[in-house]
């Protein structure tokens, strides 16, 4: 990466995207990095206007101390990282992703945005998925149910 900035919290590789428009624009759309470039952007366009509604599925007990503190922090395991999901996912593709826990889905704002895309998920998820470096300021969370 040669320039790189943060846009509404998301870090952003801007090589990369100044490669990637002029790319989609002559219908070029099969690239898997182009694309997942495109959605990050798309993610960081939307913040400027509204702070988006992200979801996270976990244990009651996680679940209790995100509520109570109003921050998501994530494990050793994930090396700090905490996964999200743009849309409310449904059991199955909580399940599919790899979560550990299915307890809880929570619905919440980061007024500080994502940090990037979730590769770590299936293909299929990876357009919904997202992850944040924790420990990262959380508002309006509540518990909802799964999709």
């Amino acid at each position: 990466m040669i320039f790189e900035g943060t846009i509404g919290g998301v870090k952003e590789d801007w090589l990369t995207l100044s490669l990637a428009v002029p790319v989609l624009a002559a219908g070029i759309t099969h690239t898997p990095i182009l694309l997942s470039t495109l959605l990050a952007a798309t993610d960081v366009a939307a913040m400027g206007t509204t702070i988006p509604t992200y979801y996270t599925v976990t244990s009651a007990a996680v679940a209790e101390i995100i509520m109570k503190t109003g921050e998501l922090k994530g494990s050793a395991t994930e090396v700090g990282q905490v996964f999200v999901w743009t849309t409310k996912p449904t059991f199955a593709q909580a399940k599919n992703s790899g979560a550990r826990s299915l307890d809880v889905v929570l619905e919440f704002q980061l007024p500080n945005g994502v940090t990037g895309i979730d590769r770590s998920v299936a293909p299929d998820l990876q357009s919904i998925a997202r992850y944040v470096n924790g420990p990262a300021k959380v508002t309006n969370v509540k518990q909802v149910n799964f999709k």
